[in-house]
């Protein structure tokens, strides 16, 4: 369930008189200074960190592990076809 499913769930569970309440004061938003916005900004960056899922130690060295292998897979892959494709244009160009 995403952030505006559930923002939309808690509107609709409120009471009538503050649903009215919050469309007011959306409608009309208050002016703020430079000072306001940057510590509005940085206080809802801080809110939405605090709603992240962090991964568990456990799962984070998984995850790199699973990167780890992959990433040597692929390095190893285009290894070998360049050496296939270098060996294949000296022998056409000799």
């Amino acid at each position: 369930m995403n952030r505006e499913t559930k923002r939309l769930m808690q509107r609709q569970s409120q009471p009538a008189k503050d649903r009215q309440e919050m469309a007011r004061r959306m409608r009309s938003p208050r002016k703020r200074g430079e000072k306001g916005r940057i510590r509005g900004y940085f206080a809802s960056v801080r809110s939405e960190l605090k709603a992240v899922d962090w991964p568990t130690r456990a799962q984070l060295k998984s995850f790199a592990t699973v990167v780890f292998v992959t990433l040597v897979l692929v390095v190893g892959l285009i290894f070998l076809l360049n050496v296939l494709f270098s060996r294949g244009v000296s022998l056409l160009y000799g």
